[in-house]
């Protein structure tokens, strides 16, 4: 047996979409026993597995393809080119932007990243800017902005693959309110926040109650996480609006190939590898030697539980968006391991990595 038949053999041949694709169409055929592995062919629609992202790989057992563990073509007119990240604050966004540089590197296609943070609710003018602008670069490409989800269909376009991630609510609200004030701090500005707003206490403004920790049924608020998925229009930041929330869950289901949880990370890694392989291609292995996690607040206080209850009790909605999110993400996460099982392949990153490294 061959050095490359012995590696392929130990580590249990992991899943699909594993090698770069090579635009000069050269292929190489690995075999091993009934194990076939073609390098660098485009999938084509078939059985389970219709336009698989571009798939990288073709794989044959038998001449069975394996089951597709969650088919963007389910997605509404999707760009498989063009990704867009329209980033929810203080959800590990600054950590994602820094391993999708790496991984554009790693994986040929370009990323643009925004530096406006502080206009997430815009206009239909710079909606339409913000199209063109995706449109209109070459492909492959990836985009990030703090914005709230823009409906590309409304201007004739169709959409880049969506995705996000996003965080259990209160423990959301709780790192923004410490990092706001560790910002300030850091400001070397003259013009500072009043020393009583920099010495607020977290369970003091949530128990008082204060405005900036307060949440009231009906009002609006931009700071939500819903707008992110429900769109630019004045309800999608109304508390606990119901249409708002529907409309949020039915966009992530239409547009947004992954969204995942910052508690859950290295699932959400996992699944948008497998998914998303041309984008996110080597994404578990990078993330995890990047060695640092920007943004961490040192100056975030102990809050106790009593008072996120508090908080829990008022977002409903977040509650219902975040559980909906989490489960969805659990779904297609346990769909790969149901497949890889199902066809007997270790479903490993590790090994994953090996096999890459390797090659």
């Amino acid at each position: 047996m061959s050095s490359q038949q012995s590696t392929i053999s130990s580590i249990a041949l992991t899943r699909l979409a594993l090698f770069p694709y090579d635009p000069t169409g050269n292929r190489e055929i690995i075999r091993y026993k009934k194990y076939v592995w073609t390098r660098d062919v485009e999938i084509t629609k078939r059985k389970g597995l219709p336009g698989y992202v571009g798939a990288n790989l073709d794989f044959h057992y038998d001449d069975y393809a394996c089951d597709c563990p969650y088919d963007i073509s389910e997605l509404e007119s999707i760009d498989r080119q063009r990704l867009f990240y329209n980033r929810v604050p203080k959800c590990g966004s600054t950590t994602l932007i820094t391993l999708i540089r790496k991984l554009a590197v790693k994986n040929n296609y370009i990323h643009f990243n925004s530096k406006i943070y502080d206009r997430k609710n815009v206009g239909e003018e710079e909606q339409r800017r913000i199209v063109k602008q995706v449109k209109s670069t070459p492909s492959p490409c990836s985009f990030d902005r703090h914005v709230f989800f823009i409906n590309f269909t409304k201007f004739g376009a169709s959409p880049p693959i969506f995705i996000n991630i996003i965080r259990e609510p209160v423990e959301r609200i709780i790192s923004s309110f410490f990092y706001r004030r560790m910002v300030a701090r850091q400001n070397k500005t003259k013009v500072k926040p009043s020393a009583y707003w920099l010495n607020k206490k977290f369970e003091h403004c949530v128990l008082t109650p204060d405005p900036e920790c307060t949440f009231l049924e009906g009002h609006n608020y931009s700071v939500l996480q819903l707008p992110y998925f429900c769109g630019q229009e004045p309800e999608c930041q109304m508390l606990n609006d119901d249409g708002a929330l529907q409309k949020a869950k039915q966009n992530i289901e239409k547009y947004y190939a992954v969204v995942g949880t910052l508690e859950d990370m290295n699932m959400t890694l996992q699944v948008l590898e497998a998914v998303l392989p041309h984008f996110f291609r080597g994404a578990y292995h990078v993330y995890h030697n990047l060695g640092v996690h920007r943004n961490q607040n040192l100056h975030k206080e102990h809050v106790k539980e009593e008072v996120k209850e508090v908080l829990r009790a008022n977002l409903t909605a977040e509650y219902e968006l975040y559980y909906f999110v989490q489960q969805r993400l659990y779904q297609q996460y346990q769909t790969l391991v149901e497949e890889t099982q199902k066809n007997q392949y270790k479903f490993s990153f590790t090994s994953l990595d090996q096999l890459l490294d390797y090659q």
